[in-house]
């Protein structure tokens, strides 16, 4: 064979392995941004909603600012559930994967 090729060929590995741990380091880094900018925004609305349903209490506008209120938090439960359920779910779905993984190690 030639001389340094297994040396080549690791190096070549190693170079590969840094290659792909850097593009997965951006892209988690840029969903955790996503993530967050998300969060803010959504923030902003809420309470730019609810300040317009108190608004609208105070401008005797009792009902409709109630109403924009209660719908605003009801909103915010929603989103907060919903993301608990599929939290829950994914973790159930990776524990069933490892327990099967490891079963089938016997």
């Amino acid at each position: 064979m030639l001389p340094g090729l297994a040396d080549r060929i690791v190096k070549m590995a190693e170079a590969n392995a840094a290659h792909r741990q850097a593009l997965e380091r951006s892209v988690v880094e840029g969903n955790v941004a996503a993530q967050r900018r998300g969060q803010v925004l959504a923030f902003t609305l809420a309470l730019v909603v609810a300040g317009i349903g108190g608004f609208l209490v105070f401008s005797e506008k009792t009902t409709i600012g109630l109403w924009l209120i209660l719908g605003d938090l009801l909103s915010l439960a929603a989103v907060f559930v919903t993301g608990k359920v599929l939290q829950w779910r994914e973790r159930e779905a990776r524990r069933r994967e490892a327990a099967g993984a490891g079963a089938g190690q016997d």
